[in-house]
C-alpha cells in the first residue's frame, strides 16, 4: 500500500506497514481540526529517507478547511487559503523536528497526501524550500488546484501530483466550477424536464463524453482572475481493464482546465 494510503488507518497498522518497508512511525497525529490535518511521520535509517503523509479529507473539519477555497496572497501569488493554513500548522509541528534531527544526517525528505493532504503537502514543500531545506520533494495523489498558475509551474522541479482518470478532485478550479454553474443555468434554460431525461439517456446509451461537455462545459467561459492549478508535474494515469497508461503534464494541461 501506498504512504498517503495508510494515513487513514488505525496507528498499529500503520506501524506494521511502515515496518514492513523499513521506516519507523516517529510521529502519529489520528485526529483533525479546522485547518490542522490528521498525519503522520516516520523515517527509513537504511534508504535515509523521511516520509511526512497527510490526511485528505475524513471529517466535517476537513471539509469546512477545504472550502475555504478563496484565493490568500502568498508572497505576491494566489494559493487556497484553507490548505495554505494547513500548510503552515504541518511545517510549523515538523521543520524543527525535521532540521534538527534528520537534516544534519542528510535525509531525504519526502511530504505525501491525498486530496487535501497532497494540496497541503504541496504547499508544505514550498515553505520548507523557502526556509531552506534543499533535500525534500512532494508526492502528491488527487492533488486539487490549490497554487497560482506561475507557483504551480515553479514547483515542477520538487512536487509531482499524481492525477487517476477522470478524478474530479484535480478538476476543481474556479474556472470548472463556474463553467458547471453556468452550464447547468443554460442546460436548464434551454431543456424542459422530457428533453433533458431523454438527453441524458442518449449520453448513457452512447456514452458520449462530447455531448456531456459540450452542453455543460461552454468555451466561452474565461479564466478567473486568482484561478489557482494542480501544482508541479502532473502525471496522469488511465486504467483500461488489465493495462494501465499514463504521460506526464502539468498543471495548465487542458483535461484540468
Amino acid at each position: 500500500r501506498s504512504k498517503k494510503v495508510m494515513a487513514y488507518e488505525d496507528e498499529n497498522s500503520v506501524r506494521e506497514q511502515l515496518q514492513a518497508r523499513g521506516y519507523w512511525l516517529t510521529q502519529y497525529e489520528p485526529n483533525s481540526s479546522l485547518e490542522m490535518p490528521a498525519h503522520f511521520i516516520a523515517y527509513n535509517k537504511h534508504t535515509k529517507e523521511v516520509v511526512v503523509s497527510i490526511k485528505g479529507t475524513s471529517t466535517v473539519e476537513d471539509c469546512l478547511t477545504n472550502l475555504l477555497c478563496k484565493p490568500a496572497d502568498f508572497h505576491g501569488e494566489k494559493v487556497h487559503k484553507g490548505m495554505l493554513n494547513a500548510s503552515k500548522f504541518i511545517v510549523g509541528r515538523m521543520s524543527p523536528f525535521l532540521r534538527d534531527l534528520f537534516v544534519p544526517l542528510g535525509y531525504k525528505i519526502v511530504v505525501t497526501g491525498h486530496s487535501l493532504g497532497a494540496g497541503t503537502a504541496a504547499l508544505a514543500v514550498v515553505q520548507l524550500k523557502e526556509e531552506g531545506f534543499e533535500k525534500v520533494r512532494c508526492v502528491g495523489y488527487a492533488t486539487p488546484p490549490c497554487m497560482s498558475r506561475k507557483m504551480a509551474l515553479d514547483a515542477g522541479p520538487f512536487v509531482i501530483s499524481v492525477s487517476h482518470g477522470d478524478d474530479i478532485i484535480p478538476r476543481t478550479s474556479i474556472r470548472n466550477m463556474k463553467a458547471l454553474i453556468v452550464g447547468l443555468g443554460r442546460l436548464h434554460e434551454d431543456y424542459h424536464e422530457e428533453s433533458i431525461t431523454s438527453f441524458y439517456e442518449t449520453l448513457s446509451k452512447n456514452h458520449d463524453e462530447s455531448l456531456l461537455t459540450n452542453q455543460l462545459f461552454p468555451e466561452d467561459i474565461t479564466v478567473e482572475e486568482g484561478d489557482l492549478y494542480v501544482p508541479g508535474k502532473v502525471v496522469h494515469y488511465v486504467k483500461n481493464g488489465n493495462e494501465c497508461s499514463g504521460f506526464l503534464s502539468d498543471g495548465t494541461f487542458a483535461s484540468l482546465r
